[in-house]
C-alpha cells in the first residue's frame, strides 16, 4: 500500500502552498524537505480506501489532516513510525526553524520557533477516493503547510 494523503492536502511547494489537487499524476515540482531545504520531487496519485483523520496541535493552532492508515511520520526523537498516538511529538522542521512565504516580498524568510505538533487526536475514516502524495528521493521527507514534517510515499 502507498502512503498518500487526501487530494486536498495543503503542502509546501517552489510555487508557494499548494494542495496535491493542483498537480497532475506525475509532475515534477519541488518541496521543502524536513531539513528546510529544497527538494526535486514527483507527484503521485492513487485509488485508496480506508484513510485515517489525525488532529495536531501546536500552541493554540490545530490542524486536522487526512492520510493512509499506514502513513509514515517522523517523531521528535527520529524514530520513523506508522502508528501516531495522542501526545506524540512529530520532528521539528528545519531543527526549530518556521518556514514563512512572503507573497508580496517573494522571498523566503525562517524565523525561530519552541513548539513542535503534537498528536491530539488519531480516527479512521472511510474515504474511498483519491489519495496523494510525492516522492523525494534524496531525504524522503516533506512539508505539510504549517511546517508538519512527514515522509513521502514509499
Amino acid at each position: 500500500m502507498f502512503k498518500a494523503f487526501a487530494i486536498d492536502t495543503s503542502f509546501i511547494t517552489n510555487y508557494g502552498i499548494k494542495t496535491f489537487n493542483d498537480f497532475v499524476n506525475g509532475q515534477k515540482i519541488q518541496v521543502m524537505d524536513k531539513d528546510g531545504l529544497w527538494r526535486k520531487a514527483t507527484v503521485r496519485r492513487f485509488n485508496m480506501d480506508d484513510m485515517q483523520q489525525i488532529t495536531f496541535k501546536k500552541g493554540d493552532i490545530t490542524k486536522t489532516v487526512d492520510c493512509s492508515i499506514d502513513h509514515k511520520w517522523i517523531l521528535d526523537n527520529g524514530i520513523i513510525t506508522k502508528y501516531l498516538t495522542k501526545g506524540q511529538k512529530l520532528y521539528p522542521f528545519a531543527h526549530g526553524m518556521y518556514y514563512n512565504i512572503s507573497t508580496t516580498e517573494k522571498k523566503v524568510t525562517y524565523d525561530q520557533i519552541s513548539q513542535q505538533w503534537q498528536v491530539l487526536d488519531v480516527r479512521i475514516i472511510n474515504s474511498n477516493g483519491i489519495a496523494c502524495c510525492v516522492e523525494e528521493p534524496i531525504t524522503h521527507s516533506f512539508c505539510l503547510e504549517g511546517n508538519i514534517v512527514t515522509l513521502d510515499c514509499y
